[in-house]
């Protein structure tokens, strides 16, 4: 029977700040470093060295969570970290009030119930530091924010004794969620970064380079959820050598490419036409329009104040609780593989995607807020009398969510705007459209639903091509 190594953690106020749920493995092993290298706990840290450089080598753990409960959110003014433009005032002489640098901060605790609330579990052999784990695992006192204070055990435990703890199961997959994961090297990483924050204040300024950098991403589901396998490429030049990006307005171009090259590397591959004219291409036949269809989803750069909305991915999404096989076979025949535009000549080439740590989580978080990237199309008119109508245009978004399977019932609240959202995006009206869509009126949109999930996350009726893209912050 299979044994695992769980490190179970308990939440004091039963509060959690941070801004993933459930927690990151990686974030657990910063939480114990921090413990063990705090106090009297100091004592401990060659065995906890030992425990901790066990972990970073192990496999994604499971993780057993106690249900989250999101509750009101609320703002708070805190220092911005910038004390280095008061220290040039100060060196010459001026006064400066350190207090103005202030920002506001949104706080949005989840509520949890019972405890313990969390469980990871390692498989493990014989040559597990089991006393040294222990030991680390009691060193922990926050997990979280500063506030979430926490308290942590360790033990071995069998099949039977995993499956009866009390929770919902996270699993490592091939789609979800990507938490961040450590890696060899990780500890090193944490303790290098520890040693610039100590020293980050110096006579010629503040080093911010103090956040960790050696890390995985894996992706992670809960199980019982149905997960929408995808299939991500980065674009790159002709001669494979560097980056290709093309503009955030002409996005629906990059999906039109893409969709001829899925076309033609199912028809090299003897795929039924009237298969391909459905699943890839979206002809149904009469009465058919609900199909399973594959999702071709620009991705463009999002997620920092000086993204230039551009695209440089792409994402193919198989429809939700469809099977991988398709995408599977894509990978392997579109993998470096030229893309053509409408003259048939080569634009670019498809490659693998080095950096995960960028701009897909975005897209492919677990999140109950998600706010629009392109625009959500409306499979209807929203005026009336002439005048825009709140009620028809919430009542037109609500159907399109509920056609993209997100029911009305999973929806907390909704607001739309011409407005983008993300910097580097545009206004609903500036990205090129299809023909056929662009009489239909469309507009930012940023949506709560009741619970987390997983992205992508498209609504309207270009979400087929990447209209109606959504992202998330967490």
């Amino acid at each position: 029977m299979a044994r695992y190594l769980c490190i179970s953690a308990t939440l004091l106020t039963g509060r959690y700040h941070g801004h993933e749920w459930p927690p990151a493995p990686s974030r657990l092993l910063k939480a114990l470093v921090c413990g063990a290298m705090t106090g009297g706990y100091r004592r401990h840290w060659m065995g906890a060295e030992a425990a901790l450089r066990w972990l970073e080598c192990q496999p994604p753990p499971v993780i057993v969570a106690v249900p989250a409960e999101a509750t009101s959110k609320y703002r708070l003014a805190v220092p911005n970290n910038d004390l280095d433009v008061a220290a040039k005032e100060w060196s010459k002489g001026k006064p400066y009030d350190a207090a103005k640098l202030k920002t506001m901060k949104t706080v949005a605790p989840r509520a949890l119930a019972g405890g313990p609330h969390l469980h990871y579990l390692w498989p493990v052999d014989a040559d597990t530091p089991e006393e040294h784990v222990r030991t680390l695992a009691r060193c922990l006192h926050t997990l979280g924010w500063g506030v979430d204070m926490a308290y942590a055990d360790a033990s071995l435990v069998d099949e039977q004794i995993a499956r009866g703890l009390a929770g919902e199961r996270y699993l490592p997959s091939q789609e979800g969620t990507p938490l961040q994961i450590p890696i060899e090297g990780f500890l090193d990483d944490v303790l290098e970064t520890h040693r610039r924050f100590c020293s980050r204040q110096q006579a010629k300024g503040v080093n911010p380079d103090t956040r960790p950098s050696v890390y995985g991403l894996q992706p992670y589901r809960r199980e019982g959820d149905t997960a929408r396998p995808c299939l991500v490429f980065s674009l790159r030049t002709c001669e494979g050598t560097s980056s290709f990006a093309v503009d955030y307005g002409r996005s629906m171009v990059v999906a039109a490419w893409m969709r001829h090259a899925c076309a033609e590397a199912f028809r090299r591959e003897s795929a039924p036409p009237d298969w391909i004219d459905s699943y890839v291409l979206g002809h149904h036949p009469q009465g058919a329009g609900n199909a399973p269809r594959l999702s071709i989803l620009p991705l463009p750069s999002i997620g920092d104040a000086h993204s230039d909305g551009r695209v440089r991915r792409v994402a193919l999404a198989a429809p939700m609780g469809g099977a991988r096989e398709p995408l599977d076979s894509l990978e392997l025949t579109l993998r470096s593989a030229l893309i053509t535009g409408d003259d048939q000549r080569a634009v670019c080439r498809l490659g693998r995607i080095e950096n995960k740590k960028v701009v897909l989580p975005f897209y492919f978080r677990r999140a109950r807020h998600w706010r629009s990237v392109t625009p959500v199309i409306l499979h209807g008119f929203n005026t009336q009398r002439g005048k825009l109508s709140l009620a028809k245009t919430e009542r037109l978004l609500m159907q399109a969510f509920g056609e993209a399977g997100f029911p009305s019932n999973a929806i907390e609240s909704i607001a739309f705007q011409p407005a983008p959202y993300w910097p580097g995006t545009e206004a609903a009206l500036q990205i090129r459209v299809p023909e056929h869509l662009a009489r239909w009126p469309r507009c930012h949109v940023a949506v709560e639903f009741r619970e987390e999930i997983d992205g992508p996350v498209v609504a309207g009726i270009g979400r087929h091509y990447g209209l109606g893209l959504f992202a998330s912050e967490g």
